[in-house]
């Protein structure tokens, strides 16, 4: 049983408060009929999967962090995530460290997840936001950034989106890259996300980083996720819907660094004594567990 991609919204647990907006939300956003079927769906679905792991016995257990632990007694072999084998890689190599803030980003408009139902017989999942409410926000709020800080923002693109002029415009000509979110990170100096799985490159490299939100992001399924990481990290998301000319965007960068030793125990790797590659911990542990396997016999 491989765990490597364990995240806070796996673990966190929501308040009665925010299970309420979240249940007020979907009914909302998918309407009676979808929002009921789907909790029929979801039931159905755990209810099925609970019967299924009880009378399946998983021999070992591979963690990535604290977050989860062993059940029946598995051999456990402890490692680490994958992103942490890419920080390993690029740490050999020379840091090059620009006066620049990357923005990691989401797919909020058009991830190709929105473009399908999330079950038989359903509408497709509606999308976080739309291109007209969107990107305005996030050009202003970058801009504004800019200025305060003096640094340019580099947008790392979702790696299910097409690259192509529209996005450009969307950004703002701003520099686009993609399928490199592991080094952009290592080279830049502050961090922007809403609630991207490579925030964890932010963590291992000590970056400062900004949760960033809208009004749109608070009303549907990515508030979640957001206040699963606000919770982990000890931070409190910008809503760019809002008024943040008084914020100082440095220092409140500078929030998340607390957290990150919690995240990284929990979430990335538990000890500090992984230096190897998760491939050649595996192999190490299966090689220890067949060992031990072939005393008991």
């Amino acid at each position: 049983n491989l765990m490597p991609a364990v995240l806070p919204l796996h673990t966190w647990r929501p308040s009665i408060y925010i299970y309420l907006i979240l249940f007020r939300n979907k009914y909302l956003i998918y309407g009676f009929k979808n929002a009921s079927l789907a909790f029929i769906k979801s039931f159905v679905y755990l209810f099925n999967k609970k019967q299924k792991l009880s009378d399946n016995y998983h021999d070992i257990f591979v963690p990535t962090g604290t977050a989860l632990k062993p059940i029946n007694n598995k051999f456990e072999i402890k490692s680490h995530s994958f992103d942490y084998d890419l920080f390993i890689r690029y740490s050999k190599i020379k840091k090059q460290i620009k006066k620049q803030i990357v923005f990691l980003d989401s797919a909020i408009v058009s991830h190709p997840d929105y473009f399908k139902p999330s079950a038989p017989g359903l509408d497709p999942i509606p999308s976080d936001s739309n291109k007209d409410s969107y990107y305005p926000l996030i050009r202003t709020f970058f801009k504004k950034v800019e200025e305060e800080t003096g640094m340019q923002i580099v947008i790392s693109l979702h790696p299910r989106l097409q690259l192509d002029n529209d996005m450009n415009l969307n950004y703002g000509n701003r520099k686009i890259v993609q399928h490199n979110s592991a080094q952009i990170v290592m080279n830049s100096s502050i961090v922007i996300a809403h609630d991207s799985t490579a925030i964890s490159f932010a963590v291992l490299w000590k970056k400062p980083l900004i949760i960033i939100t809208t009004n749109d992001l608070e009303f549907g399924a990515r508030r979640r996720p957001m206040e699963a990481l606000d919770s982990i990290l000890g931070t409190k998301r910008i809503n760019i819907n809002k008024p943040y000319s008084r914020v100082n965007f440095v220092k409140r960068a500078q929030e998340a660094l607390k957290g990150y030793d919690r995240y990284t125990k929990k979430y990335i790797k538990e000890s500090s004594n992984f230096e190897s590659s998760s491939t050649e911990i595996l192999i190490k542990g299966l090689f220890e567990y067949t060992k031990m396997m072939n005393n008991k016999e």
